[in-house]
């Protein structure tokens, strides 16, 4: 969602070399007539192909206006999902005149170098417009700098880039819950009653999980996921209808703990040792 106007250049998006910043690539509009001297002008209403250096990867991104789609940005500024966005983000959240949908038309068969173009691609227009990313699927609004991170060494991806963990009131404990692993068809991560000392452990352990996930290793429902006595059954969920309605995520339980931070703290001294 863009702030800026005029809209950048298409060369200060992607150039063949990565000059001036932009991500190595190659964008062109995709309309009759288009010419190499437009690479020097600015975004317009309109649809354009981006590709990747090895042209593996092709991506589509589509212009359009606020008002052309009854667009209202002062009413998505106070959208639950902006809710963890700071004041200059909702600010420019609250200025979007252009909207900017970037989607894939085709990608490597290795994903990952995919969505690592894909990220790079929408930090960069977001950087270059002033805008915020939004991402239905993760339920989130990112800003520029929250949106590509280089993978940590040994991983294939930086899981936080592709899917959000959310953290919500379970009692007097929490709930963490994924959102975004619909992007690869697979159920969405449930692990309620966690104490606030766990919380970020819990997000770890959630996030590991994606992580193979997302490598192809898909989860089955009663399967246990963990290690050693730090084990967790995979059970159906939903619970929780104001957070999930009508879908179904796979809730993990404790298998050899009554709680759920026995189970992490058991997993984290079995991966430590």
């Amino acid at each position: 969602m863009a702030a800026r106007q005029p809209l950048p250049i298409m060369a200060a998006i992607t150039a063949p070399k990565g000059a001036n910043e932009a991500v190595p690539g190659f964008i062109v509009p995709l309309s009759s007539g288009a010419e190499k001297s437009d690479l020097a002008r600015p975004l317009a209403r309109g649809t354009y192909g981006i590709a990747s250096p090895d042209q593996k990867t092709v991506l589509r991104l589509t212009v359009v206006p606020t008002d052309e789609v009854g667009f209202d940005a002062a009413a998505v500024a106070q959208d639950r999902m902006a809710d963890r966005l700071g004041q200059e983000d909702r600010a420019r959240l609250a200025a979007t005149w252009t909207l900017l949908q970037l989607q894939f038309e085709s990608f490597d068969p290795a994903l990952f170098p995919a969505l690592s173009f894909f990220l790079q691609v929408a930090q960069r227009l977001t950087e270059l417009t002033d805008g915020v990313l939004a991402d239905p699927l993760s339920r989130r609004y990112l800003s520029a700098s929250e949106i590509y991170h280089a993978p940590p060494p040994g991983l294939s991806l930086n899981m936080p880039d592709v899917i959000g963990i959310h953290v919500r009131p379970d009692g007097d404990r929490f709930a963490l819950a994924t959102a975004g692993m619909a992007k690869v068809s697979h159920p969405e991560l449930d692990l309620p009653g966690v104490g606030a000392e766990h919380v970020e452990l819990a997000e770890l352990f959630l996030l590991g999980l994606a992580h193979g996930v997302w490598r192809g290793k898909p989860l089955e429902l009663g399967a246990l996921v963990g290690e050693a006595e730090g084990l967790f059954r995979l059970i159906p969920g939903g619970r929780d209808a104001g957070w999930w309605g009508k879908t179904v995520p796979y809730e993990l339980t404790p298998e050899n703990h009554s709680t759920a931070g026995g189970a992490l703290e058991a997993w984290r001294n079995a991966a430590q040792s």
